[in-house]
């Protein structure tokens, strides 16, 4: 079974749970990258990627690691669609071209993320902290607002659209993030708001599972046993959708009672 994934660890933990449960691998991920700049840079193809080689001169890869993964999963020239892929499997770009299996979308980054701009460059922005690069101090530029949560349900269903059109038989599944135990208050508003205001006919949406505080780990990473239960619900949705009968390995599993 082959699995690409797009948006966060949400979607990506789920994706290896599910790979680790029910036999599979994940042959792409798109981390990072907010809704709006990933569809008007490579769905519309309307706007530049920033060009990378302004955060070489900027010393990002003498940054902190994490910097340089969160730059380089935005470009092209990165690591795009690539991110803790296993070598030699080929990235999400690549991969959405071909038959899929699975396919796991969530919507952390717009959430959360405000992006930056580069003075000079019409981009489509980028997700990063300004600070982390004191060589573009003053040209690297912090939105001041967040995404609008009715622009994001409207680029996200330009991009189911673009992914259904490659992607016609595969099951495709949108995980909402879930925010209500976040410190900020507005993270937690905003993810209601989504929640509410998203829904589509072209992949299976995820209710919006708020998670216990026993398997909360940090404000955007949880137990494995949380991305477990996501796992099993999509495999339940999936199997019951298509009528799958049980194995023979699981019928010998039953025992009946008299």
């Amino acid at each position: 079974m082959k699995i690409a994934t797009f948006g966060s660890c949400l979607s990506r933990f789920t994706a290896m749970n599910y790979a680790r449960m029910f036999r599979g691998e994940i042959v792409g991920a798109v981390y990072h990258n907010r809704i709006d700049r990933f569809v008007r840079t490579y769905v519309r193809n309307e706007v530049p990627e920033l060009p990378i080689s302004e955060f070489v001169k900027a010393n990002y890869d003498q940054s902190t690691s994490k910097l340089k993964v969160m730059v380089d999963n935005q470009m092209m020239n990165g690591t795009l669609g690539l991110h803790g892929v296993a070598k030699g499997r080929p990235g999400f770009m690549t991969a959405i071209e071909e038959q899929l299996d699975l396919v796991l979308l969530d919507n952390y980054v717009d959430i959360i993320a405000r992006q930056c701009h580069l003075q000079g460059y019409p981009s489509g922005g980028i997700f990063a902290n300004p600070r982390e690069l004191p060589q573009l101090q003053g040209r690297l530029v912090l939105d001041a607002e967040y995404l609008d949560m009715k622009e994001a349900v409207a680029y996200w269903g330009e991009l189911i659209n673009w992914i259904r059109a490659r992607q016609r038989g595969t099951k495709i599944f949108f995980l909402n993030f879930p925010m209500k135990h976040h410190h900020n208050a507005l993270m937690a508003e905003r993810t209601t708001e989504f929640a509410s205001l998203f829904a589509s006919k072209r992949v299976n949406v995820v209710p919006l599972m708020e998670v216990p505080p026993s398997l909360v780990r940090t404000p955007s990473h949880f137990s494995p046993a949380y991305y477990s239960m996501l796992a099993g619900y999509i495999r339940y949705v999936t199997r019951h959708k298509r009528n799958e009968q049980p194995t023979a390995e699981e019928r010998a599993d039953d025992v009946l009672v008299a």
